[in-house]
């Protein structure tokens, strides 16, 4: 079953004979074949870029680091072990449970899959966890690929194929 189409111009959908828009008389063009397209992503969504996404990554550090004071200080006659271990929990968990870290939630950033909803536990976990490696290992290129990709896609966003967006943008359907 093949994909809909939708106008690039006003979003309506149009049958796969068409030539015209029946809503506003935008030329219809013929979707490029899928091997044409190495990236598809979802078409009319603004991407959230590398200097955003490192602001977000910044505000984590910040507040991670001000828990980890604040741990420190309550629970100085516990175990320091004991401690690290409850941070790395609360920090993997929230990170990876939901794909939404405070940073990206202060400044209305979320991750999408590329039909636009919520990342699930394990497309985050991969993502967070193998993509971000890849990403990492050969001197953060990976991150810095966000900066330069038509997409804004790290080498992280490209091996759970998803995609940063602001967080009450809605993607159209043409192009997924």
């Amino acid at each position: 079953m093949e994909d809909p189409l939708y106008c690039t111009v006003c979003g309506a959908s149009i049958g796969t004979a068409e030539r015209y828009c029946a809503r506003c008389g935008n030329a219809v063009k013929a979707p490029p074949a899928a091997k044409d397209t190495p990236s598809r992503g979802m078409a009319g969504v603004g991407y959230v870029g590398f200097w955003t996404r490192l602001g977000a990554q910044i505000i984590d550090a910040i507040i991670y680091w001000v828990l980890v004071v604040v741990m420190v200080a309550i629970g100085s006659s516990a175990p320091l072990i004991l401690i690290a271990f409850i941070l790395v929990i609360i920090y993997g968990v929230y990170r990876h449970l939901k794909c939404q870290t405070l940073g990206r939630r202060v400044l209305g950033i979320m991750v999408v899959d590329d039909s636009g909803k919520a990342v699930g536990f394990w497309r985050g976990a991969l993502r967070e966890i193998i993509g971000k490696f890849v990403s990492g290992i050969l001197l953060y290129l990976g991150y810095l690929w966000i900066a330069f990709d038509p997409n804004k896609q790290g080498w992280h966003d490209k091996v759970a194929r998803t995609y940063v967006v602001r967080q009450n943008a809605t993607p159209s359907r043409s192009g997924i």
